[in-house]
């Protein structure tokens, strides 16, 4: 059993271009695939990481349900 998040990434980057999910914009669905996902999460993780944030430190995250 799988404890963190963390531990799909890399399964998740080898799907590949098979779509994750589907986004609705307005009257438009776009697909995002996992490879997508992996890379809006490593950006994320980077952000974080560059705004000083550290293993074991808590984020409150607000924002619409998306991808983005």
């Amino acid at each position: 059993m799988r404890e963190t998040l963390l531990s799909y990434i890399h399964d998740l980057w080898n799907d590949g271009e098979a779509t994750a999910l589907m986004a609705r914009r307005g009257l438009r669905t776009l697909p995002w695939s996992y490879r997508q996902v992996t890379r809006k999460a490593f950006q994320v993780a980077e952000e974080l990481s560059y705004r000083g944030l550290r293993k074991g430190d808590r984020v409150i995250l607000c924002a619409e349900n998306s991808p983005e």
